[in-house]
């Protein structure tokens, strides 16, 4: 069974990189797969990663402080939303409580790095092993054995440092090709929800978000807050909306809500 295991950020990737040497220790029917270019220093997200998520049936996705809000990570969390049980897809939290959840994310049944929260998780990929899954005495004499390597590894994950960073892709780079992958699952998918273009501001003064709206649509809709947050104040002092032009069941739409408002499709 393909296990595929999100990241975001150094600390991140350490663990995933712990639970996919780890994962098949427990469950040997368990394939985990993690991409090993560092997106966040430019690398381009291959083809690979997107047949990787493809065929995947579970997903995990290594959360910490620092990459909340990462786009790719979300990104990756909408595509498995889209085709798997959302109970297939667990939010792993490296210094983080379930509370600290927003937006997309929150759709998900969290587990802390802990040992409670973590046979948990083993439980639900047994679970979804159907012929393959293992007794469950079996499993929790397994994971008892294998927990302390794990509990180990984790311990040793420090929180990132702020280091001066080498040049790389700026977030809107990264959104952009967000926005030309989610167009590219369209035409696989005549029902899926594509944002064409979205901009947010007021009179003769606008902004274009259209990649930063289209990265919030997870399990085919989108809910996002029009605010400033999205990409700063184009009209300070005006009453500004949001309008958004997408693409739904092969029909071109378009919606708008004022500046406060929450803009729900489809």
């Amino acid at each position: 069974m393909k296990v595929f295991i999100s990241w975001s950020g150094s600390r991140s990737r350490r663990v995933a990189e712990a639970l996919r040497d780890w994962l098949p220790n427990v469950l040997q029917a368990i394939d985990p797969w993690i991409s090993s270019g560092d997106i966040e220093k430019g690398a381009r997200w291959s083809q690979d990663v997107a047949a990787e998520l493809s065929k995947a049936t579970a997903g995990i996705l290594c959360l910490t402080p620092d990459n909340l809000e990462a786009p790719w990570l979300n990104f990756e969390a909408g595509a498995l939303s889209r085709s798997l049980d959302k109970t297939l897809v667990c939010p792993y939290l490296i210094g983080l409580r379930p509370s600290d959840l927003k937006g997309p994310l929150v759709q998900f049944q969290a587990a802390e790095a802990n040992e409670m929260d973590t046979r948990r998780v083993i439980s639900t990929l047994n679970r979804a092993l159907g012929e393959s899954a293992l007794a469950e005495k079996q499993l929790e004499k397994t994971f008892g054995i294998w927990w302390p390597e794990l509990a180990s590894s984790l311990s040793r994950i420090q929180p990132e440092k702020q280091t001066p960073q080498s040049p790389h892709r700026t977030e809107r780079e990264i959104l952009e090709e967000i926005l030309g992958l989610m167009r590219e699952q369209t035409k696989r998918d005549p029902g899926a929800l594509t944002i064409e273009s979205a901009k947010y501001g007021a009179g003769g003064h606008w902004l274009d978000v259209t990649a930063t709206v289209a990265s919030r649509v997870s399990g085919g809709r989108l809910e996002v807050y029009a605010s400033n947050k999205l990409a700063g104040d184009p009209s300070p002092g005006a009453e500004k909306e949001l309008v958004v032009e997408y693409t739904h069941g092969n029909q071109s739409h378009n919606r708008s809500v004022r500046e406060g408002a929450t803009l729900s499709l489809p």
